[in-house]
């Protein structure tokens, strides 16, 4: 069993594969890629809010001696909610005091070469923020979203796969396969590796 932290108000393509996999009268989901193994997602039903209060400490899940912030295991998700604030495009986060206060968190983290976004604005606020030195980190995933377009695989990417074929789409069902099929690229040229 894999644990997430997905949470179905992260996107509407989110909350379409969370509810997808999900098995009718369970807690988990199906492995999209592993047929033994089972996901499952706690917080699906959770709002961003609702990950900040419990990260904030307002969901009391201890004695009242643990300050504001701490974790069960002693952490302290102070820092946390500063990394979140300087890659927020908003330049502040309020603390969440009730449901009525917008909270912070809306920013996109992952792999940072990521090319899935056309632009990555967590990193951008950053650097805007004071990380002048993951500037250069941008510029090179900049260079690889630039490279995925469809216009600039030629220049980038070799005919050829790895195996020495040339390969094209498949036809769908029901297309003629006689017509002309798309050309799928290889890897990248060596001088771009």
């Amino acid at each position: 069993i894999v644990v997430l932290g997905s949470r179905s108000s992260e996107s509407a393509s989110r909350a379409q594969v969370i509810a997808k996999h999900k098995i009718d009268g369970s807690r988990l989901a199906r492995h999209t890629t592993l047929a033994n193994a089972f996901i499952y997602t706690p917080i699906d039903t959770w709002d961003v809010e609702d990950v900040w209060k419990l990260l904030r400490g307002a969901f009391r899940y201890a004695p009242e001696y643990i300050d504001e912030w701490e974790s069960p295991w002693g952490g302290n998700n102070r820092p946390l909610w500063t990394l979140y604030m300087d890659s927020s495009a908003q330049g502040e986060c309020p603390l969440v005091i009730d449901e009525s206060t917008p909270s912070c968190g809306n920013s996109r983290f992952g792999c940072w070469t990521c090319t899935v976004v056309t632009k990555d604005k967590a990193m951008e606020s950053l650097i805007k923020n004071g990380e002048e030195w993951m500037s250069p980190l941008l510029k090179y995933r900049d260079l690889l979203a630039f490279t995925t377009d469809p216009v600039n695989k030629d220049t980038y990417r070799n005919y050829k796969r790895r195996t020495g074929k040339v390969s094209y789409q498949y036809a769908k069902d029901g297309e003629d396969r006689s017509a002309e099929r798309k050309h799928v690229p290889g890897p990248y040229w060596l001088k771009y590796r």
